[in-house]
């Protein structure tokens, strides 16, 4: 069973950790780290999503996301993150933290509250090399910031691509 710590709704941590489904369920605020890969053209790594995924099948995405697990750290959380979903491995130093967005949404009869900690790493990685977790991922596609702005992500989640464009 996946544990998150859970925060208030000014992020201060609280002292009690809970499943992602009652998490989800009830919706308490808890942590998910978001990385976005810019390869030196200045295009964005979005990832679509598993069609097996509870929310946003076949929906595209960050480069990487997830949930930090309780007792995890942020910076941890997102390089395992990378490494799972899409087979990036890099150094704490390349991960450039650029904000946070709070997101508060009801999607598959689940109360999402996260807070949403974003990362931007510049490196140029070929899709070649990228080792996508099946259940997770099923695709991955380099875009530019104005053809990402077409996608349901950028829709859904206008805080996170509003910051990732203010800092590209």
């Amino acid at each position: 069973m996946e544990l998150l710590d859970i925060y208030d709704h000014e992020g201060k941590k609280l002292n009690y950790s809970i499943s992602r489904e009652v998490a989800h369920k009830e919706g308490l605020w808890h942590k998910i780290a978001c990385m976005f890969i810019i390869n030196s053209n200045g295009e964005v790594l979005m990832q679509k999503r598993s069609q097996l995924k509870k929310s946003n099948p076949n929906g595209w995405g960050c480069s990487a996301s997830g949930h930090i697990d309780a007792g995890e750290n942020i910076i941890t959380g997102a390089l395992r993150e990378l490494n799972e979903e899409i087979g990036v491995l890099i150094t704490e130093e390349e991960l450039n933290f650029i904000g946070t967005v709070y997101e508060d949404y009801e999607t598959n009869n689940m109360k999402i509250k996260h807070i949403a900690e974003i990362y931007l790493i510049h490196k140029d990685i070929s899709l070649n090399d990228l080792t996508l977790q099946e259940e997770e991922v099923s695709d991955a596609k380099y875009y530019t910031i104005d053809e990402a702005e077409k996608t349901d992500f950028a829709q859904k989640h206008k805080g996170i691509f509003e910051l990732l464009k203010s800092n590209i």
